[in-house]
Protein backbone atom coordinates (compact mmCIF):
# COMPACT_ATOMS: atom_id res chain seq x y z
CA UNK A 1 0.00 0.00 0.00
CA UNK A 2 1.58 3.56 -1.15
CA UNK A 3 1.91 5.92 2.13
CA UNK A 4 -0.10 8.34 2.75
CA UNK A 5 1.80 11.13 1.83
CA UNK A 6 5.57 11.31 0.54
CA UNK A 7 8.36 14.42 -0.73
CA UNK A 8 7.09 14.25 -4.21
CA UNK A 9 3.75 16.38 -3.31
CA UNK A 10 5.76 19.37 -1.61
CA UNK A 11 5.31 22.30 -3.25
CA UNK A 12 8.57 24.36 -4.93
CA UNK A 13 10.76 26.02 -2.33
CA UNK A 14 12.14 28.58 -4.11
CA UNK A 15 13.02 31.59 -1.82
CA UNK A 16 12.40 29.45 1.16
CA UNK A 17 15.03 28.78 4.21
CA UNK A 18 15.10 26.41 6.12
CA UNK A 19 18.18 25.14 9.06
CA UNK A 20 18.35 21.31 9.57
CA UNK A 21 20.91 20.16 12.30
CA UNK A 22 22.64 16.87 12.11
CA UNK A 23 22.82 17.53 8.06
CA UNK A 24 25.76 15.53 7.31
CA UNK A 25 24.80 12.02 7.35
CA UNK A 26 22.04 9.82 7.73
CA UNK A 27 18.52 11.56 7.85
CA UNK A 28 19.17 14.97 7.82
CA UNK A 29 21.25 14.22 5.20
CA UNK A 30 18.19 13.14 3.26
CA UNK A 31 16.27 15.48 4.44
CA UNK A 32 17.98 17.97 3.07
CA UNK A 33 18.14 16.72 -0.27
CA UNK A 34 14.07 16.57 -0.66
CA UNK A 35 14.29 20.47 0.50
CA UNK A 36 17.19 21.30 -2.37
CA UNK A 37 15.13 19.21 -4.84
CA UNK A 38 12.36 21.62 -4.18
CA UNK A 39 15.01 24.64 -4.85
CA UNK A 40 14.86 25.88 -0.81
CA UNK A 41 18.21 27.28 0.75
CA UNK A 42 19.00 25.32 3.36
CA UNK A 43 21.70 25.38 6.46
CA UNK A 44 23.28 22.17 7.42
CA UNK A 45 23.96 22.04 10.76
CA UNK A 46 26.84 20.04 11.64
CA UNK A 47 30.21 19.96 14.00
CA UNK A 48 32.74 19.06 12.03
CA UNK A 49 33.44 21.07 9.22
CA UNK A 50 35.27 18.56 7.10
CA UNK A 51 31.82 16.08 7.00
CA UNK A 52 29.93 18.97 5.95
CA UNK A 53 31.94 19.98 3.21
CA UNK A 54 32.13 16.58 2.39
CA UNK A 55 28.80 16.02 2.88
CA UNK A 56 27.56 19.95 1.10
CA UNK A 57 29.63 18.67 -1.95
CA UNK A 58 27.75 15.41 -2.75
CA UNK A 59 24.37 17.22 -2.25
CA UNK A 60 25.28 19.63 -4.71
CA UNK A 61 26.56 17.08 -7.16
CA UNK A 62 22.77 15.34 -7.05
CA UNK A 63 21.12 19.13 -7.20
CA UNK A 64 23.37 21.41 -8.73
CA UNK A 65 21.75 24.31 -8.33
CA UNK A 66 21.15 23.72 -5.05
CA UNK A 67 21.95 26.45 -1.98
CA UNK A 68 23.34 24.59 0.76
CA UNK A 69 25.78 26.22 3.44
CA UNK A 70 27.15 24.46 6.65
CA UNK A 71 26.77 25.97 9.83
CA UNK A 72 28.77 25.18 12.37
CA UNK A 73 26.98 23.78 15.16
CA UNK A 74 28.40 21.77 18.20
CA UNK A 75 25.36 20.31 20.37
CA UNK A 76 28.10 19.73 23.08
CA UNK A 77 29.26 23.30 23.06
CA UNK A 78 26.26 25.77 23.93
CA UNK A 79 28.18 28.73 23.19
CA UNK A 80 28.72 27.33 19.32
CA UNK A 81 24.90 26.87 19.43
CA UNK A 82 24.37 30.64 19.95
CA UNK A 83 27.11 31.60 17.80
CA UNK A 84 25.56 29.14 15.19
CA UNK A 85 21.91 31.38 15.86
CA UNK A 86 23.63 34.86 15.60
CA UNK A 87 25.14 33.52 12.22
CA UNK A 88 21.67 32.54 10.50
CA UNK A 89 20.57 35.88 11.68
CA UNK A 90 23.29 37.62 10.62
CA UNK A 91 22.83 36.30 7.04
CA UNK A 92 19.18 35.86 6.73
CA UNK A 93 15.82 38.11 6.59
CA UNK A 94 13.94 35.33 6.84
CA UNK A 95 13.77 31.67 7.69
CA UNK A 96 10.43 29.21 6.57
CA UNK A 97 11.82 26.18 8.69
CA UNK A 98 14.06 24.70 11.30
CA UNK A 99 14.25 20.94 11.19
CA UNK A 100 15.67 19.81 14.58
CA UNK A 101 16.94 16.80 13.42
CA UNK A 102 20.29 15.89 14.89
CA UNK A 103 20.54 13.31 17.63
CA UNK A 104 22.43 10.58 19.77
CA UNK A 105 21.00 7.38 21.54
CA UNK A 106 21.53 5.48 24.55
CA UNK A 107 25.46 6.70 25.14
CA UNK A 108 27.32 6.08 27.62
CA UNK A 109 27.30 8.52 30.55
CA UNK A 110 28.72 11.73 30.27
CA UNK A 111 28.91 15.14 30.80
CA UNK A 112 29.20 18.49 28.48
CA UNK A 113 31.30 20.91 28.47
CA UNK A 114 28.22 23.32 29.84
CA UNK A 115 27.53 20.55 32.96
CA UNK A 116 24.74 18.73 31.30
CA UNK A 117 24.42 14.85 30.36
CA UNK A 118 25.05 14.35 27.03
CA UNK A 119 21.61 13.34 25.45
CA UNK A 120 19.58 15.59 27.39
CA UNK A 121 21.79 18.25 26.04
CA UNK A 122 22.74 17.12 22.28
CA UNK A 123 18.95 16.44 21.52
CA UNK A 124 17.23 18.75 23.57
CA UNK A 125 18.86 21.88 25.16
CA UNK A 126 20.87 22.81 22.23
CA UNK A 127 17.73 22.37 19.97
CA UNK A 128 15.62 24.52 22.52
CA UNK A 129 18.37 27.07 22.46
CA UNK A 130 19.07 27.36 18.90
CA UNK A 131 15.53 27.72 18.40
CA UNK A 132 14.92 29.99 21.25
CA UNK A 133 17.05 32.36 19.27
CA UNK A 134 15.82 31.88 16.15
CA UNK A 135 12.11 32.24 17.08
CA UNK A 136 11.93 36.32 16.10
CA UNK A 137 12.99 35.66 12.81
CA UNK A 138 10.66 32.96 12.33
CA UNK A 139 7.87 35.41 13.70
CA UNK A 140 8.83 37.92 11.04
CA UNK A 141 8.81 35.72 8.43
CA UNK A 142 5.28 34.38 8.87
CA UNK A 143 4.22 38.06 9.60
CA UNK A 144 5.23 38.94 6.09
CA UNK A 145 4.95 35.68 4.45
CA UNK A 146 1.39 34.62 6.19
CA UNK A 147 -0.01 32.15 8.04
CA UNK A 148 2.44 28.56 7.99
CA UNK A 149 5.29 30.17 6.06
CA UNK A 150 7.32 29.84 9.39
CA UNK A 151 7.47 26.19 10.96
CA UNK A 152 9.49 24.40 13.60
CA UNK A 153 10.09 20.34 13.64
CA UNK A 154 11.13 18.62 16.25
CA UNK A 155 12.28 14.96 15.52
CA UNK A 156 11.58 12.85 18.25
CA UNK A 157 11.13 9.23 19.27
CA UNK A 158 9.02 5.95 20.24
CA UNK A 159 11.81 5.91 22.81
CA UNK A 160 10.57 9.00 24.90
CA UNK A 161 8.53 6.04 26.25
CA UNK A 162 11.59 4.86 28.15
CA UNK A 163 10.72 7.54 30.73
CA UNK A 164 7.99 6.41 32.76
CA UNK A 165 8.30 8.50 35.18
CA UNK A 166 4.80 10.46 35.87
CA UNK A 167 6.86 13.96 36.10
CA UNK A 168 10.07 15.07 35.32
CA UNK A 169 12.20 15.06 37.90
CA UNK A 170 14.68 17.86 37.57
CA UNK A 171 16.92 17.02 40.39
CA UNK A 172 17.79 13.76 38.56
CA UNK A 173 18.32 14.70 35.12
CA UNK A 174 22.47 14.63 35.93
CA UNK A 175 22.10 11.68 37.58
CA UNK A 176 24.15 8.27 36.80
CA UNK A 177 22.05 6.44 38.57
CA UNK A 178 19.33 5.88 35.22
CA UNK A 179 20.08 3.75 32.03
CA UNK A 180 21.19 5.42 28.83
CA UNK A 181 17.62 4.02 27.58
CA UNK A 182 15.66 6.07 30.40
CA UNK A 183 18.33 9.56 29.75
CA UNK A 184 17.33 8.75 25.96
CA UNK A 185 14.08 8.48 26.58
CA UNK A 186 13.57 11.93 28.63
CA UNK A 187 15.94 13.36 26.25
CA UNK A 188 13.57 12.69 23.42
CA UNK A 189 10.34 13.81 25.77
CA UNK A 190 12.00 16.68 25.87
CA UNK A 191 11.34 17.27 22.28
CA UNK A 192 7.58 16.89 22.21
CA UNK A 193 7.53 18.94 24.97
CA UNK A 194 9.23 21.98 23.10
CA UNK A 195 7.17 21.36 20.19
CA UNK A 196 3.87 21.39 22.22
CA UNK A 197 4.86 24.56 24.46
CA UNK A 198 6.36 26.82 21.34
CA UNK A 199 2.36 25.94 19.34
CA UNK A 200 0.85 27.09 22.60
CA UNK A 201 2.90 30.11 23.10
CA UNK A 202 3.69 31.26 19.68
CA UNK A 203 0.86 29.10 17.27
CA UNK A 204 -1.69 29.90 15.66
CA UNK A 205 -4.22 29.76 19.10
CA UNK A 206 -1.62 31.94 20.69
CA UNK A 207 -1.98 36.08 21.51
CA UNK A 208 1.27 36.23 19.61
CA UNK A 209 -0.02 34.09 17.10
CA UNK A 210 -2.93 37.03 16.29
CA UNK A 211 -0.48 39.10 15.45
CA UNK A 212 0.25 37.39 12.74
CA UNK A 213 3.18 36.27 13.20
CA UNK A 214 2.66 32.64 13.69
CA UNK A 215 4.84 29.87 14.18
CA UNK A 216 3.88 26.43 13.51
CA UNK A 217 5.44 23.41 15.23
CA UNK A 218 4.93 19.78 15.74
CA UNK A 219 7.17 16.48 16.56
CA UNK A 220 7.64 13.12 14.74
CA UNK A 221 9.27 9.54 15.37
CA UNK A 222 10.78 9.37 12.25
CA UNK A 223 10.94 5.49 12.42
CA UNK A 224 13.52 3.15 13.19
CA UNK A 225 16.42 2.75 10.72
CA UNK A 226 20.05 1.62 10.65
CA UNK A 227 21.88 5.18 11.08
CA UNK A 228 24.56 6.31 13.48
CA UNK A 229 22.26 7.11 15.21
CA UNK A 230 21.44 3.15 16.33
CA UNK A 231 25.14 2.84 15.94
CA UNK A 232 26.00 4.45 18.97
CA UNK A 233 22.71 2.28 20.92
CA UNK A 234 24.89 0.41 22.46
CA UNK A 235 25.37 -3.55 22.62
CA UNK A 236 21.96 -5.30 22.71
CA UNK A 237 21.16 -2.61 19.54
CA UNK A 238 23.86 -4.23 17.70
CA UNK A 239 23.23 -7.67 18.51
CA UNK A 240 19.95 -7.42 17.85
CA UNK A 241 19.90 -5.64 14.57
CA UNK A 242 19.72 -8.14 12.17
CA UNK A 243 17.23 -9.51 13.41
CA UNK A 244 15.17 -6.18 13.91
CA UNK A 245 16.00 -5.95 10.01
CA UNK A 246 14.61 -9.14 9.60
CA UNK A 247 11.53 -8.66 10.90
CA UNK A 248 10.95 -5.35 9.38
CA UNK A 249 11.67 -3.62 13.30
CA UNK A 250 14.38 -1.79 11.56
CA UNK A 251 13.28 -0.13 8.19
CA UNK A 252 15.91 -0.57 5.40
CA UNK A 253 14.35 2.64 3.40
CA UNK A 254 16.14 5.68 5.37
CA UNK A 255 14.62 7.86 2.71
CA UNK A 256 11.19 7.20 4.78
CA UNK A 257 12.77 8.08 7.93
CA UNK A 258 12.84 11.97 6.30
CA UNK A 259 9.33 12.06 5.00
CA UNK A 260 7.49 13.19 8.50
CA UNK A 261 9.85 15.97 9.20
CA UNK A 262 8.98 17.18 5.61
CA UNK A 263 5.69 16.71 5.75
CA UNK A 264 5.30 18.96 8.95
CA UNK A 265 8.15 21.25 7.76
CA UNK A 266 7.44 22.16 4.40
CA UNK A 267 4.34 20.59 3.14
CA UNK A 268 0.87 22.72 2.05
CA UNK A 269 -0.72 19.06 3.88
CA UNK A 270 0.36 19.97 7.31
CA UNK A 271 -2.51 21.96 8.12
CA UNK A 272 -2.74 24.78 11.49
CA UNK A 273 -5.15 22.64 13.92
CA UNK A 274 -1.97 20.13 13.84
CA UNK A 275 0.00 22.02 15.46
CA UNK A 276 1.57 20.60 18.80
CA UNK A 277 0.93 17.45 17.93
CA UNK A 278 2.84 13.94 17.40
CA UNK A 279 3.21 12.28 14.20
CA UNK A 280 4.56 8.46 13.31
CA UNK A 281 6.00 7.20 9.98
CA UNK A 282 4.16 7.94 7.75
CA UNK A 283 2.88 11.63 8.74
CA UNK A 284 0.15 9.87 10.63
CA UNK A 285 -0.97 11.55 13.72
CA UNK A 286 -0.10 9.07 16.83
CA UNK A 287 -0.71 9.45 20.86
CA UNK A 288 2.61 9.92 22.47
CA UNK A 289 3.20 8.77 26.42
CA UNK A 290 1.11 10.62 29.02
CA UNK A 291 3.77 13.22 30.35
CA UNK A 292 4.16 13.64 26.94
CA UNK A 293 0.73 15.05 26.24
CA UNK A 294 0.71 17.08 29.88
CA UNK A 295 0.87 20.68 28.91
CA UNK A 296 1.43 21.78 31.97
CA UNK A 297 4.59 19.83 32.00
CA UNK A 298 5.08 21.42 28.76
CA UNK A 299 5.42 24.80 30.60
CA UNK A 300 7.40 24.11 33.31
CA UNK A 301 10.23 22.27 31.39
CA UNK A 302 10.07 25.72 28.90
CA UNK A 303 10.65 27.92 32.31
CA UNK A 304 13.25 25.45 33.45
CA UNK A 305 14.96 25.43 30.22
CA UNK A 306 14.93 29.49 30.00
CA UNK A 307 16.18 29.80 33.41
CA UNK A 308 19.56 27.42 32.94
CA UNK A 309 19.90 29.37 30.12
CA UNK A 310 19.77 32.86 31.34
CA UNK A 311 21.66 31.74 34.42
CA UNK A 312 24.36 31.50 31.73
CA UNK A 313 23.92 34.47 30.34
CA UNK A 314 23.17 32.60 26.91
CA UNK A 315 20.40 33.91 26.24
Amino acid sequence: MAPAWDPSLLPDLTGKIFVVTGGNTGIGYITIQHLLSRNARVWLGARDATKAQAAIRSLRETNPKGEVEHLLLDHMDLASVARAAEQVLEREKSLNGIINNAGIMATPYALSKDGYEAQWQTNYISHWLLTYKLLPLLQATAKRQGAGSARVVCVTSVGHKFYRQKKIDYGAINSQDSTPYQRYGLSKLGNILHAKQIAATYGPSSALGETGGEVWAATCHPGNYDTQLTQGGGTLVTIAKPLLKLFGIIDTNMDNGSHSSLFIGASQEFKREMCGEYFVPIAKLARPSAIAQDANEATQLWSWTEKELRSRSLI
